[in-house]
């Protein structure tokens, strides 16, 4: 899916893109693991997947599509790299 253009093209695709990712990263971790992880506001999860008016940036697309070539050992990369007391998944 190609996320270049502009207006409403683009906004779709960039929802779209960001919903697919999505569905495959819950389906092995939570909601919540991947917004701790990358740093968004608890439930923007959520709000992504059922808000039509949110708009997800570039970059947080091209991240949750890295995400979800392999959910698990790319989040443990990430979390290793967070301050202390954070669990890593095993």
């Amino acid at each position: 899916m190609s996320l270049t253009g502009t207006g409403s093209c683009r906004r779709s695709a960039l929802r779209t893109a960001a919903k697919e990712s999505i569905r495959v990263l819950i389906a092995d971790i939570t909601q919540k693991q991947i917004e701790k992880t990358l740093g968004l506001s608890h439930g923007y999860i959520s709000k992504l997947l059922h808000d039509q008016n949110t708009i997800p940036s570039h970059a947080l697309v091209q991240s949750l599509r890295l995400l979800a070539v392999a959910p698990k050992p790319r989040i443990a990369e990430l979390q290793q790299d967070l301050a202390p007391g954070v669990t890593v998944l095993k």
